[in-house]
């Protein structure tokens, strides 16, 4: 096994509409190691979904290359690899198939992939279906007869039929009530230890990034302003765009309160073309901006212990106050 399992290098992704070419990815460098929980935060637009889809080969790149256990991905990914590499989305109501019942969907991984001999499909499945806190009875059910929790843990049983190494997690508990979340969540915790899975976690929460991961990249625009281990980025933010998300995090003691960054404008703070920048993207709703911001894009600087942060005025310590 390589030192890293995943690396994305120079990543981007244009798109053309009408006249104009929107650039969903701008350069976009991340690199994972195996058994590690990198979540991928920031508010929609940002550009997370179109970097798991990069990674899963469900979009080809415009640059950039892709690496998987130190071998680049082409355009075409095989059967092997495409078992090596699983994705659980957000709504598991529309990505299991509403005609087929529970056992069809976790056995299908299985047939394809040869996962197991034909005659012990029934006990392969109960047996996932076990694993992810879901009784045998649950086989012959359709997903509209499960709840959102159920559908959720079922479509992780899916993922784990073909016994991958990395999953791609989707906004995989958005779609559901909070104390369904945490159930889900600990049992992400779980399978991660128990089969040394490797977890790309998109997400725009970040209590569930704080929680899950090990590591965190903050996105916008299409580009990677911020990445480190995740302590020290929820502590010590570096990049005004991470210490807006995290002032607007709902908390519940005056301790946490104490050490939420302070934001001194409407975190909703809109912005017109006569306000693009040619510099950083997220000047026009900086009120840290210098000049130089307006002109040039800073770039990724370490600050310590490899927490990466691209702003030409960081501060010392955004959190407790700028």
């Amino acid at each position: 096994m390589t030192e890293t399992i995943l690396e994305v290098e120079d990543l981007a992704k244009h798109y053309v509409v009408g006249k104009d070419v929107v650039r969903a990815l701008a350069g976009v460098n991340l690199a994972v190691a195996p058994g590690e929980s990198v979540a991928i935060v920031g508010e929609s637009g940002s550009g997370k979904t179109t970097l798991a889809k990069l990674v899963l080969g469900v979009e080809e790149p415009s640059a950039g290359r892709i690496v998987f256990d130190g071998a680049e991905l082409g355009a075409r990914r095989d059967r092997a690899l495409r078992r090596r590499m699983q994705v659980v989305q957000q709504n598991p109501l529309s990505t299991l198939n509403p005609k087929r019942t529970i056992r069809q969907a976790v056995e299908l991984p299985l047939r394809v992939h040869g996962m197991v001999p034909s005659g012990d499909y029934a006990e392969s499945v109960a047996e996932l279906l076990g694993i992810v806190g879901l009784s045998p009875e649950y086989m012959d059910r359709y997903p509209t007869a499960l709840s959102g929790g159920q559908r959720q843990r079922a479509a992780l049983a899916r993922a784990l039929a073909a016994k991958p190494d990395l999953i791609v997690l989707d906004e995989p508990t958005s779609a559901l009530d909070v104390s369904v979340q945490a159930r889900v969540l600990t049992l992400l915790f779980d399978l991660q230890a128990r089969f040394n899975l490797t977890y790309l976690f998109i997400t725009h929460d970040l209590g569930v990034a704080r929680n899950m991961a090990s590591r965190i990249a903050v996105m916008y625009r299409g580009r990677i302003v911020e990445s480190g281990p995740t302590e020290p980025v929820f502590r010590e933010p570096r990049h005004r765009y991470t210490a807006m998300l995290l002032s607007s995090v709902p908390v519940v003691s005056e301790e946490e309160e104490s050490l939420r960054p302070l934001w001194p404008w409407e975190r909703n703070l809109m912005e017109g073309q006569e306000r693009a920048s040619e510099g950083c993207a997220f000047a026009p709703r900086c009120p840290y901006a210098l000049e130089h911001c307006w002109t040039d894009a800073p770039e990724l600087a370490d600050f310590s212990d490899d927490h990466l942060a691209a702003c030409h005025n960081p501060g010392e310590a955004i959190a407790g106050g700028g």
